[in-house]
């Protein structure tokens, strides 16, 4: 029988330093940000799904990484110390590179987590 897992995203913006006219507010950026991330949902959850067949962890995966102003670049992805580690290196990897159009001229610094949960097997 295969376990499903569910994904549940929690998401909370740290911070976008500076501010300017041309500047998105903290929330548009927070939830661009949020938008971004989830193209990489079916990613993340092969990341578990693989963890499953071998670890079977739960709980969750944080990340904090910066928003490379003017190219809108995710950079510097480091996975919090309480993670799985090789579910965290997977979540890492996926969103490692992402780009966010249009980018901002601030530089954006965020933190991520994702809930991992292993669900009632299937009927």
């Amino acid at each position: 029988m295969k376990t499903q897992a569910i994904l549940g995203v929690l998401a909370a913006f740290a911070a976008v330093l500076g501010g300017c006219a041309s500047a998105m507010t903290p929330e548009v950026y927070s939830a661009n940000t949020r938008k971004l991330l989830d193209t990489k949902s079916d990613a993340i959850k092969a990341c578990y799904d693989a963890d499953l067949k071998t670890a079977k962890d739960a709980g969750s995966v944080t990340v904090h990484f910066k928003v490379q102003q003017e190219s809108g670049k995710i950079v510097d992805v480091k996975v919090d110390g309480n993670s799985p580690a090789a579910l965290g290196a997977c979540v890492s990897h996926a969103i490692d590179g992402l780009v966010l159009a249009p980018p901002d001229p601030n530089e954006g610094v965020a933190t991520f987590s994702w809930d991992f949960s292993v669900g009632p097997p299937p009927p």
